[in-house]
C-alpha cells in the first residue's frame, strides 16, 4: 500500500480504534525500564481499566499490573517480543480503584518499512466472568459426577460419604485459584440424620461463628497474624450439618480476587450433593433391612452339612431385589433352596417373601422338590410373577443327592482336583403356566467335595457369555481354599471387584465326613 493510501486509512483506522468493543492500547516499542509508553488508548481501554486517557498516555502499562500478575507470563511476553513474534496469553491486570481482573492478552509489533518494530499494539479482553462461569461449571459438574458415581457403587456409607466431602473440596480448589481449601469437622452419618461435627478453628487460629447462623452465606476474617480466609458455610440449621470449607492463608489480593459468588453456589451445589447422598444412604439402609428381613434371621445349619451364605445387595441402593436363599431340615432329608424373582425394587421383595415362604411351607408338608416347582409355578402364574430357583435334595441316611432347577444356573461342584459347572436338564421358569415337569438329577457327593449354589449377579457380564463366566466361577473355587466360610466370602468378594449392580445370594456347602 502507498503512503499516500495508509494516510488516507488513518482517519477509518482511528475511528475504527475508538468504536470497537475491544480494549486497545498501541505503546513505544522501547521494551527496558521504564518504557514502553503508551501512545493511544480506546474507549473500550478506558472503560474497562477504570483510566480515563490523560491518566495513561505517557505512562507505562505496568501501572495495570499487581502482585497476581504472573511473573511467568510477562516473562514469556517480553522473550516474544524481543524475537519478534506476537504474544497471546491470560493475566491479572488491575482497575484504577486496585480491583483485580482476568484479561485475555495479545500483542503484535507494528512494522515500519524498513522492517524496525516502532511500536506494539495490544488488544485485550476482560475474561474474568467468562473464566469464573467456567471454573465454576466445572466445579459443579465434577461434584455432580461424584454423586453419579456414589449412586452406582455400593460401599460403606461412611466411605461414600468421606469421599464426597473430598470430592467438594478438590472441585472447590479448582475453583477459587488460590489458597488452600479445606473442610472443618467431618461429616457423620446418624440413625435419622446426617451432620458435620465442626473442628472448634481453623488453623488454630480463627475463631468460627455459629455456623446454624451462617445459612451458606460467604463470610471473610481475618486473624491477628495477618492471615487471610474465606469461609463458605455447609451448614443448614433445620437439617442439623454444621461445616464449613475454608479458603485460608490468602494474601490481601488474593482475597480481592477470590469468586466469593461462585465459592457460595459451588458450596450450595456441595450441600445439595450431600442431601442427596444422604437421602440415598438412608433409603439404601431401609432396603437392605428390608431385603434381609426376608430372608433367614440366622446362619443356616443341617446335620451332616457344612453351610455358609452371602448375601450382598446390588450397587444400586435402592434396587432391592428378589434374590432369597433357605435351607430346610426334617427327619428324612436337608433341601437347600437358592432363588430369584424377576424384576427389582420392594415390590421384587415383597414377591420374593411371598414365594420363598410358600416354598417352605411346601417342604414342611412333605412334598418332593418337583412337586414344590409345581406348585410355585401355578401360584407365580396366577399372580402374574416369574422366578427362578435351584434346589439341591441331601438324604440323611444314604447321603445321596438331587439337584432340580426352574430355569435357574446349575450350581458349581468342587470334588478333590476338579471343579465343574453340573450338567442338569433344567425345568422352565417359575410362572410360565401350563403343567412343566422339573426333572431331578442324582450326583455323587463324596466326604468333602463342595456344592455352590448362587444367583446370577455372581457371574452375569454384559460383555461375557454366561458359560464363560461359569467356566471363570469353577476355576475361581477350585484354588478358593477349603474353609467352606472362606470359600462363600472369597467367590463373592472376586465378584465385587468388577463392581456389579446386580444383587448377590450365596450359598456353599459340603458333606461332613
Amino acid at each position: 500500500m502507498s503512503k499516500s493510501a495508509a494516510h488516507r486509512l488513518l482517519p477509518v483506522v482511528s475511528a475504527a480504534l475508538d468504536q470497537t468493543r475491544s480494549a486497545a492500547c498501541i505503546t513505544t516499542a522501547e521494551l527496558t525500564f521504564p518504557g514502553p509508553r503508551i501512545v493511544y488508548v480506546n474507549p473500550a481501554y478506558c472503560s474497562m481499566t477504570g483510566r480515563t486517557e490523560a491518566e495513561v498516555l505517557g505512562d507505562s502499562p505496568r501501572i495495570m499490573q499487581g502482585p497476581l500478575t504472573s511473573r511467568a507470563v510477562l516473562d514469556r511476553l517480553r522473550q516474544d517480543l524481543d524475537a519478534g513474534r506476537p504474544f497471546e496469553g491470560e493475566a491479572v491486570n488491575y482497575r484504577k480503584d486496585g480491583t483485580p481482573f482476568l484479561i485475555s492478552w495479545r500483542i503484535d509489533p507494528v512494522i515500519d518499512e524498513s522492517g524496525l518494530t516502532t511500536h506494539y499494539i495490544a488488544t485485550q479482553e476482560d475474561i474474568t466472568q467468562q473464566r469464573r462461569a467456567e471454573r465454576l461449571l466445572a466445579a459443579e459438574l465434577s461434584i455432580d459426577r461424584c454423586v453419579s458415581t456414589l449412586l452406582r457403587k455400593a460401599g460403606d456409607s461412611q466411605v461414600n460419604l468421606d469421599r464426597l466431602v473430598t470430592d467438594i473440596r478438590l472441585a472447590v480448589s479448582d475453583l477459587v485459584e488460590y489458597g488452600e481449601v479445606t473442610i472443618v469437622g467431618s461429616l457423620r452419618v446418624g440413625t435419622d440424620s446426617i451432620g458435620f461435627q465442626a473442628g472448634p478453628d481453623v488453623g488454630g487460629t480463627v475463631e468460627l461463628e455459629k455456623l446454624d447462623e451462617l445459612e451458606g452465606a460467604s463470610t471473610v476474617g481475618r486473624t491477628d497474624g495477618g492471615r487471610h480466609w474465606v469461609g463458605c458455610s455447609l451448614s443448614c440449621r433445620q437439617r442439623g450439618i454444621e461445616g464449613m470449607l475454608v479458603v485460608s492463608e490468602l494474601t490481601v489480593a488474593e482475597l480481592d480476587y477470590v469468586d466469593r459468588r461462585g465459592l457460595e453456589r459451588a458450596t450450595e451445589s456441595g450441600r445439595r450433593a450431600i442431601d442427596c447422598v444422604a437421602a440415598f444412604e438412608r433409603q439404601r439402609f431401609v432396603a437392605i433391612e428390608l431385603q434381609r428381613g426376608l430372608l433367614p434371621a440366622a446362619e443356616p445349619t443341617a446335620a451332616g452339612l457344612s453351610v455358609a451364605v452371602r448375601y450382598q445387595p446390588g450397587a444400586f441402593a435402592t434396587r432391592v431385589g428378589g434374590d432369597w436363599y433357605d435351607v430346610y431340615e426334617d427327619d428324612r432329608r436337608v433341601v437347600i433352596v437358592v432363588g430369584d424373582m424377576a424384576g427389582s425394587g420392594v415390590q421384587a421383595a415383597a414377591d420374593m417373601g411371598r414365594v420363598s415362604l410358600m416354598a417352605r411351607v411346601l417342604l414342611q408338608q412333605g412334598l418332593r422338590v418337583p412337586d414344590v416347582f409345581a406348585a410355585l409355578n401355578r401360584f407365580c402364574t396366577d399372580e402374574d410373577l416369574m422366578a427362578t430357583a435351584l434346589a439341591v435334595t441331601i438324604d440323611k441316611e444314604t447321603g445321596s443327592a438331587v439337584v432340580a432347577t426352574a430355569g435357574h444356573l446349575p450350581p458349581v461342584v468342587r470334588r478333590s482336583t476338579t471343579a465343574e459347572v453340573l450338567a442338569i436338564c433344567p425345568g422352565p421358569v417359575l410362572g410360565v403356566g401350563g403343567h412343566p415337569r422339573y426333572p431331578e438329577r442324582a450326583i455323587a457327593l463324596e466326604p468333602e467335595d463342595v456344592v455352590l449354589m448362587f444367583t446370577d449377579g455372581l457371574v452375569e457380564r454384559p460383555e461375557e457369555l454366561i458359560d464363560e463366566s461359569l467356566r471363570r466361577l469353577a476355576a475361581r473355587l477350585l484354588v478358593a481354599g477349603d474353609d467352606i466360610d472362606q470359600i462363600a466370602s472369597g467367590v463373592v468378594a472376586g465378584r465385587l471387584e468388577e463392581d456389579p449392580s446386580d444383587d448377590i445370594a450365596v450359598v456353599a456347602f459340603r458333606r461332613l465326613v
